[in-house]
């Protein structure tokens, strides 16, 4: 990892991390907190305001149910598209190898990833104990946590053999600049898996009700419900951005007759994720 402030070479250590200008970053809930001091200071009120916000979901969990996701009984609609996502991601896991996971939630996918002896990093905004990145305290297997800008991902200086972008790629400012580091981070023979490209034509619709949103949770805590301008869904552009970049876009083997019903009906989605594979060069 890069220092955030200056771009030099992080060490991080159980305790925090430090770059050779000085920089240091602490910890919370077994999260390294890598994170430039004025994006910080949006950071915090947001945070508050939107663990108030899902308080009611972040009562659904427990240390318990934590370590038996995806397969619950509750929100089944949710929980169902994920267990597709782990099913699918599951042929790519390899003992010894390197996963990094963007969006990681509260590590639902990330414990499932070490199990199958996968050495993992996981990043996300969010670090509450049970409803952010927090939860790994809950969880028997290790791995290194990072809460981080996502819109700052030249920040991340390894290289991996898998990278999963965890249903968060609607969350990235600029698609095709986040597309490219993703690449760039994959090790020769790599890939990168898009979870969750739900795509519909009515744009118009989930734009109103992601403004509404919006306007409810400003009025609330009074702070921004976006810290970075995002679109947080799928237009045709976009599909057609991530197709030009090489990312083969596939529909859920399980969902495919849902996902057809999309081409004829406009507010009906269709389910699609997306793999990339980086070449191995020949020695």
């Amino acid at each position: 990892m890069k220092c955030p402030e200056c771009l030099q070479r992080l060490e991080i250590s159980d305790s925090g991390s430090r770059c050779e200008n000085g920089h240091t970053f602490g910890m919370k809930n077994g999260v390294h907190q890598i994170i430039k001091t004025e994006f910080q200071s949006k950071l915090m009120p947001f945070l508050e305001g939107f663990e108030d916000f899902r308080k009611e979901e972040i009562a659904k969990y427990s240390p318990e149910i934590l370590r038996k996701l995806p397969f619950v009984d509750f929100d089944k609609a949710m929980w169902s598209l994920r267990q597709m996502d782990l099913e699918l991601i599951e042929k790519y896991i390899q003992t010894n190898r390197t996963v990094l996971e963007l969006g990681a939630w509260n590590s639902w996918l990330t414990q499932h990833l070490v199990k199958g002896g996968m050495l993992a990093t996981v990043v996300d905004l969010f670090i509450h104990e049970l409803d952010g990145l927090g939860a790994k305290q809950h969880y028997s297997e290790d791995w290194l946590a990072i809460q981080m800008d996502l819109q700052a991902l030249e920040i991340i200086d390894d290289q991996f053999d898998l990278i999963v972008v965890n249903r968060a790629m609607p969350y990235f400012r600029d698609l095709s600049r986040t597309l490219d580091i993703l690449k760039f981070l994959l090790k020769e023979g790599g890939t990168l898996i898009v979870t969750g490209i739900t795509y519909q034509k009515n744009t118009q619709r989930i734009q109103k009700q992601l403004d509404a949103a919006s306007r409810a949770f400003e009025t609330v805590y009074e702070t921004p419900f976006m810290l970075h301008e995002f679109k947080g869904f799928f237009a045709q552009e976009d599909l057609e951005l991530m197709n030009s970049k090489g990312l083969q876009l596939q529909l859920y083997p399980k969902l495919r007759l849902r996902s057809y019903a999309a081409s004829i009906f406009s507010s009906r989605p269709a389910y699609y994720y997306g793999i990339f594979e980086k070449e191995a060069w020949a020695n």
